[in-house]
């Protein structure tokens, strides 16, 4: 900032006048700093700010319950161990987790969200109509979200951390089936989520992979089978009857497709 002064020719209370769009700063003094910033490519230290306002940050992440070694877990310790790594900040980090197969256990992290008045929210979304209603009012009060692995379309956010979706899908195709035409079927094993329809991202994940097979491998069959999350023999029988008919061979490569192709497909890689 004092470079920037110096070469503007006014003082550092000026530049930090401009650059929070403070008032007290005629237009000409106000065009001259800019010139000089982008001249020089000056960007202001975000952290100093920060800490020169004295102001407690408060946090909400809203993510599914998890069990030690799944997938959110690895979440939970990314946004945990930036936290602890932004130590001086003032950031109050609250954590409001939801059951995924529960549309009133998110609803209820919703409302506690709400009720908390947070600075922020990273969110994990499953129940898109809810969670658009949720980020719609948060958006109105000018609170920045950022998604996790999953975001609705038609909402205003600040960040999405995730896959490039439709990409992911199209690769997904290429690992598992590739352009061998002795590949006729691929079988996706998804959980059945009850009152969550199938999300954005998965739908986009689903459209890379069968476009990756038109474009490569039309002669190819993609089928798609829904695991209970909480039956498991209703999963053995699911199984049971795909399978049935075919050889030891067609089976171990059907096998083989299902698991990968699952994986890549469903918005939730921790629980294909």
């Amino acid at each position: 900032m004092e470079q920037v002064a110096q070469a503007a020719g006014v003082s550092i209370g000026t530049v930090d006048r401009v650059l929070h769009n403070r008032e007290g700063v005629s237009e000409k003094t106000r065009k001259k700093v800019f010139k000089v910033i982008n001249e020089i490519g000056y960007k202001p230290n975000i952290y100093a700010s920060i800490l020169s306002r004295r102001k407690d940050f408060s946090i909400v992440a809203i993510i599914p319950y998890f069990q030690t070694g799944e997938y959110w877990e690895l979440v939970y310790s990314g946004i945990t161990r930036a936290v602890k790594q932004s130590q001086g900040l003032n950031i109050d980090l609250k954590i409001f987790y939801y059951n995924q197969f529960d549309l009133e256990s998110f609803r209820g992290a919703c409302r506690n969200t709400i009720d908390a008045q947070p600075d922020a929210l990273f969110i994990a979304p499953i129940y898109k109509e809810d969670t658009i209603r949720l980020v719609h009012r948060l958006t109105s009060l000018s609170i920045p979200v950022a998604y996790i692995d999953t975001k609705p379309e038609n909402t205003d956010y600040l960040a999405y951390f995730g896959m490039p979706l439709f990409e992911s899908g199209y690769l997904a195709a290429d690992l598992l089936v590739g352009k061998d035409p002795g590949v006729k079927e691929v079988v996706s094993f998804n959980i059945d989520r009850g009152e969550a329809p199938p999300n954005d991202s998965m739908l986009t994940r689903h459209r890379g992979f069968r476009a990756y097979l038109d474009d490569n491998n039309p002669g190819c069959k993609l089928t798609d089978c829904s695991m209970s999350p909480f039956d498991f023999l209703h999963n053995m029988r699911l199984f049971d009857a795909f399978f049935r008919g075919t050889s030891r061979r067609e089976t171990h490569r059907h096998v083989q497709l299902a698991g990968a192709s699952g994986f890549g497909l469903d918005g939730d890689p921790g629980n294909s």
